[in-house]
This record gives C-alpha cells, structure tokens and sequence, in this order.
C-alpha cells in the first residue's frame, strides 16, 4: 500500500459504514484491508483504515460523508481548502476514496 493508497482505501470505507448501509463485501473487504494494512504500512494508516470501517475519521471527513448524505448539503469553501490542505495529500485522497464510494453506491442503487 502507499501512503495515497491507504487515504483513498480510508475514504471509501469511510462512506459505507457511515451510510449504515449493510454490505456483507465491504465488511469482509474492510476486515481484510485492516489485517493487511497493519503488516504493510504506517501505524498511522492502519488505525485510519481500522477506524473508517467503523465509520470514524478526522471530523472534516465524517462531515463531509455526512453532508452528501443530505440532498440540499453544502460544502464552504473553508471546508473545501482545509480539505486540500489536510496533510500532504491526504485530504484529496481521502476525498477521492469517498467520491469513489459514492459512485459505485449510486451505480449498484440508483
């Protein structure tokens, strides 16, 4: 895993468990990604990865999942630039990761 691999894996375990969304796939995939992560990478990446199945994160990211799951939601453009500069890519890959979720979400269950 790399260090834009793992926000992006982050972000799009992120989403699911924040929807509440049962998916016996993404559970198992998440289980595995965990394991996996904390024989491969940073500890720091593995605890993210371990908390987004559990649909925690840095408050910036459940606010964002949060807000999409709000037809009228908005994101300032304060968010937006924090966002940006959440680490050194972090906060774009992360993001990334929960675009990626939402698109096959909206692909599975239109």
């Amino acid at each position: 895993m790399t260090p834009s691999g793992d926000d992006w894996l982050s972000g799009f375990l992120l989403f699911y468990a924040r929807i509440g969304i049962q998916n016996e796939f993404i559970h198992h995939l998440g289980q595995a990604l965990t394991a996996l992560a904390f024989e491969s990478t940073t500890m720091i990446s593995a605890n993210r990865i371990e908390a987004a199945c559990q649909g925690w994160s840095e408050e910036l990211f459940l606010g964002v999942v949060d807000s999409l799951l709000v037809d009228d939601a908005q994101v300032s453009d304060l968010t937006i630039e924090r966002l940006v500069n959440f680490g050194h890519s972090s906060g774009v890959d992360t993001c990334v990761g929960i675009g990626a979720a939402l698109t096959v979400e909206r692909l599975v269950n239109p």
